[in-house]
């Protein structure tokens, strides 16, 4: 990838790609097709449309920040049922604990997608 200073002094990224023959009739067609709706449609507006960009950093964050937030619930959930030995103290450490395995299971989920990607 190259970098291009624009005569206003902006920054632009060049991309070049090499395409086999195939891949270049599908995409002129996909960008014929792109254009019939819409007649002021650019090469460049549809080619970066056309990219797919995933930054998965902020996934990632936003996992920790979630362990986090169950680590906390379970803290105090479990400093709650320490305090007052009852019935609803129970309950409560029950259901903090079935919510953490809940999150627990939607984040494996989450990276066992990632894994299939790659």
């Amino acid at each position: 990838m190259k970098r291009k200073k624009s005569p206003e002094g902006f920054r632009k990224k060049l991309i070049a790609i090499r395409l086999t023959e195939p891949e270049y009739e599908h995409l002129a067609e996909l960008y014929e097709n792109a254009r019939t709706g819409n007649e002021g449609l650019m090469i460049c507006d549809f080619m970066r449309s056309q990219l797919l960009y995933e930054n998965s950093e902020s996934s990632y964050k936003n996992m920790i920040n979630e362990l986090r937030k169950i680590k906390t619930e379970l803290h105090q959930a479990l400093a709650y049922s320490r305090s007052i030995n009852d019935a609803d103290a129970v309950k409560n450490l029950t259901a903090a604990v079935d919510a953490a395995d809940k999150k627990v299971a939607e984040m494996k989920e989450v990276i066992s997608g990632w894994q299939q990607q790659f």
